[in-house]
Order: C-alpha cells, then structure tokens, then sequence
C-alpha cells in the first residue's frame, strides 16, 4: 500500500515537535551544579558568589519580568560579531569558561537552574572564545584544524560545548565581573 509523502511528513512533524516541547528532566542523584543559594538574585541580574560574576537573566531580545520572575518576548539571535557589538555598556559575551560555570548538568532540556535563568528555549549561546586551532588525537594520530573563523558555544538544552562559524546566529547572555560598591 502507498501512503502519500504528506503522511511521512506529518509523522515526522508530529515526533518531531513532541521533542522541542519537552520539559526540563534534572536527575536528583547527582550533583546540582549550580543551586540557587550560589546566588543572590537581584531582578535582571544574577551574582554568582563562587564566581563573582554577574550576569544577565534574560538572553538579548528578553525583558526580565519583576511580577512573573520571567522574561518576556523573543530571544533575538546574533552572528558572533554583532553580539561583541550589542552588549550595553559594562557588559561583555563570555568566555567559555564562564559560560560553562552556569550549566546545570544534572539538569537538560534546558541544562539551566531556570530559577536563575528562566529560559526554555532551544537556544546556543555565543561564547567569547574563538578557535585558534584543535588538535585531536585519534588511533590515526594527531589531527590538526585551523578553524580562524569558528567560536565556541554552548547548547542551552544540553550544556554541550559546540563549534561554530561566528556567521552563524546564536542566542547571547551578556556577564561583567562583580564590583562591590566601595563607601
């Protein structure tokens, strides 16, 4: 029997879709990375105590919501590039490292405190790190990349570094260093 090509597709629509709706899955046995007692929440703002960071609650394109606890609108993504350009004064794109201190890895889909960071979308996040070169070892040897125009991001969902071209368009989470108000 012949089934037509839009019964495939709407299966694979309806399996599909059913994957970007999942709800965020943390697993209590193991370590939580990132609990929100390591931070006192300001409103839009986050300070991380161990880090003594600061950070933006909201991704670029959201508003922090002081009555939900949530942001509000659309996250607008940006090439590596112009998300340098759009961090506010005093803000910066985070390194890797930085970045990856804020993945909650018992925790995916996303791999976030979303107490901390109410975010659900299925976003990258942009990073500051460019990459320079990437050796590799394999059981053939050594592998050399020269990769001038990719930046490392971290997959929202998973808490995965990825390798990208700083053409594509990621989501961005603006970060400044804590400076404690002197009297």
């Amino acid at each position: 029997m012949k089934r037509p090509i839009t019964y495939f597709a709407g299966l694979a629509i309806a399996l599909f879709s059913g994957s970007l709706a999942a709800a965020q899955t943390c697993h209590s046995q193991l370590y939580q990375h990132t609990p929100t007692e390591r931070f006192v929440l300001d409103g839009a703002v986050a300070i991380d105590k161990r880090t003594n960071l600061v950070w933006q609650r909201c991704p670029l394109g959201q508003v922090w919501n002081k009555s939900t606890s949530q942001c509000d609108f659309s996250v607008i993504a940006k090439n590596w590039k112009e998300a340098h350009d759009s961090a506010p004064e005093g803000w910066r794109v985070p390194n890797l490292k930085e970045l990856a201190s804020i993945s909650e890895f018992s925790c995916n889909f996303p791999a976030l405190n979303i107490t901390v960071f109410p975010h659900l979308e299925n976003w990258s996040f942009w990073t500051s790190t460019v990459v320079k070169r990437l050796d590799l070892d394999t059981a053939f040897g050594t592998v050399i990349g020269e990769y001038p125009n990719r930046a490392w991001s971290i997959g929202a969902s998973s808490g995965v570094n990825l390798l990208d071209y700083k053409t594509d368009l990621k989501a961005v989470r603006f970060v400044k260093d804590f400076l404690p108000e002197t009297k």
